[in-house]
C-alpha cells in the first residue's frame, strides 16, 4: 500500500465537492427565497392596518464570489424618495444586533401580537439556514485548499 492513497482520496473528495458548488449555491438560494416569500406572504395577509409600512421584513442578498445567500432582516425608510424617471421608492437598511446568527425577538415588537410567534419561527428557520450557509462556505473553502495542495 502506497502512502499517497489517503491523500489522493482526500483530493478526489475535495474536487467532487468543488464540482457540486453551483448545485449547493442554488439549493441554498432556493431555500432562502422560499422562506422570504413565506415571510412576505405572512406579513401581507396578517397586517390588520392596511397600507402600512411593515416594521421589518426578511431579505435575501447575493454576495459575489461566495457560496449561498446573506439572509437578513431589513427596515424601510419612512418616506418614499422621488427618483428621476422612476416611481418613488423606499430604501432599506439592515437591522443590526445579530448574535450567533440570530436576530433578537425584539425586532418584531412593531408587529401585532398575533403574528409575532410565527415571525419568531421564521427567524429560527432563517438562523438554521444561516448556519447551513456558514457550514458550506467553510467546507468549500477547505476543499479549495486541499485541491490546491494536491496540484503542487
Amino acid at each position: 500500500m502506497r502512502n499517497g492513497y489517503p491523500k489522493e482520496g482526500q483530493i478526489a473528495a475535495a474536487k467532487a465537492l468543488i464540482a457540486q458548488a453551483d448545485a449547493i449555491h442554488s439549493e441554498l438560494f432556493d431555500a432562502a427565497n422560499e422562506l422570504k416569500d413565506e415571510c412576505h406572504t405572512l406579513i401581507r395577509e396578517s397586517q390588520v392596518r392596511r397600507y402600512r409600512k411593515p416594521p421589518c421584513t426578511l431579505s435575501v442578498k447575493n454576495l459575489s464570489g461566495q457560496i449561498g445567500p446573506k439572509i437578513i432582516w431589513v427596515s424601510y425608510s419612512k418616506a418614499k424618495i422621488e427618483r428621476i424617471n422612476a416611481k418613488p421608492v423606499r430604501f432599506t437598511r439592515e437591522i443590526t444586533g445579530r448574535k450567533n446568527g440570530r436576530y433578537p425577538k425584539t425586532i418584531f415588537s412593531g408587529y401585532e401580537k398575533e403574528i409575532r410567534p410565527r415571525l419568531w419561527e421564521i427567524e429560527d428557520r432563517a438562523a438554521a439556514l444561516r448556519q447551513r450557509v456558514s457550514f458550506w462556505r467553510a467546507t468549500l473553502k477547505e476543499a479549495h485548499k486541499i485541491a490546491e495542495q494536491g496540484g503542487e
